[in-house]
C-alpha cells in the first residue's frame, strides 16, 4: 500500500542515541544513588520509558512530580552536552541512509513529520545540529509536552499525523523501541517499520509480532511513487 504519510520516531530511530542516553542514565544513577543502571535496569525501565519512569527507577515510586521533573532536566543537560561532544568532533550524524530515505521522501512528496518523547528543548537542538528543518516543519513536530500522554499511548502518533493533515492509520511509522511500536500499532498505523542498530537489537524486533519490517538502515525501505506526484 502506498502511505498517505510517513512518521518518525527520532532517538533510537534517525538518531542512534541509544548508547548517548544510556551514558546519560547511568550517569544521573551514579550522582543519585552511587551507582549506575544495569543492562537490565536499561533494558526494562529506561529505554523507551518516560524520564518520569527512569527517575524513579532511580529514586523511589514514591519520588513527586517536582524532583521528577527536576532530575530529567539534569538527565537531559548530561546528554545534550554528550551530543555536543560529539557534533564538536565532527561525529555527530543521522542512522544509516537516513539522509538518503528522507529526501527521496520529499521527492516523492510524502509527507513527513516526527513524534518523539523527547523534550521541546532537544528537539530545537536536533533541528539545529542535523538540519532537520530540510525536511520536516519544526512547528508540526510532535513531542512531550505537559498533559500528553507518552509512548505507548498513541497521542503523540495522533497528534504527528493530524499535523500533516493525514490519518495516522495510512501511515507507515519507523520506529526502534517497544514501546513506540506499541504506540503506532495504538494509533492504527498501516506499517511499522523497526530499525535496530545491532543484531541483537534487530533480533528483539523481528520477534515482536507487530513489526512489519526490521532494518538496519534506511536505504532498505522501498517507497512507492505516489499517484498523480511528479517527480521531476
Amino acid at each position: 500500500m502506498t502511505p498517505a504519510g510517513l512518521l518518525f520516531d527520532f532517538n533510537g530511530t534517525l538518531f542512534l542515541d541509544n548508547a548517548l542516553n544510556d551514558a546519560a542514565w547511568n550517569q544521573l544513577a551514579q550522582l543519585l544513588r552511587g551507582f549506575p543502571f544495569s543492562e537490565e535496569e536499561q533494558r526494562n525501565f529506561v529505554r523507551g520509558k518516560s524520564n518520569a519512569a527512569a527517575v524513579r527507577r532511580i529514586l523511589g515510586e514514591n519520588t513527586s512530580e517536582a524532583d521528577c521533573a527536576k532530575y530529567s532536566e539534569q538527565k537531559e543537560e548530561i546528554y545534550l552536552s554528550l551530543c555536543r561532544d560529539l557534533q564538536a568532533q565532527g561525529k555527530l550524524s543521522l542512522a544509516p541512509g537516513a539522509e538518503e530515505f528522507l529526501e527521496q521522501a520529499k521527492i516523492l512528496g510524502y509527507p513527513r513529520n516526527i513524534a518523539t518523547s523527547a523534550q521541546p528543548g532537544n528537539v530545537d537542538y536536533y533541528f539545529s545540529a542535523f538540519g532537520l528543518d530540510r525536511w520536516f516543519d519544526r512547528d508540526k513536530v510532535s513531542c512531550l509536552l505537559p498533559g500528553i500522554p507518552g509512548k505507548p499511548a498513541p497521542d503523540l502518533y495522533l497528534r504527528a499525523a493530524a499535523a500533516m493533515g493525514v490519518k495516522a492509520q495510512d501511515c507507515w511509522v519507523l520506529e526502534d523501541a517497544a514501546s513506540g511500536i506499541q504506540s503506532a500499532k495504538n494509533a492504527g498505523a498501516a506499517k511499522i517499520i523497526a530499525i535496530g542498530e545491532n543484531d541483537d537489537a534487530r533480533q528483539i524486533l523481528r520477534d515482536n509480532p507487530l513489526v512489519d519490517q526490521v532494518i538496519s538502515d534506511f536505504r532498505q525501505v522501498a517507497l512507492p511513487k505516489r499517484s498523480g506526484v511528479s517527480c521531476d
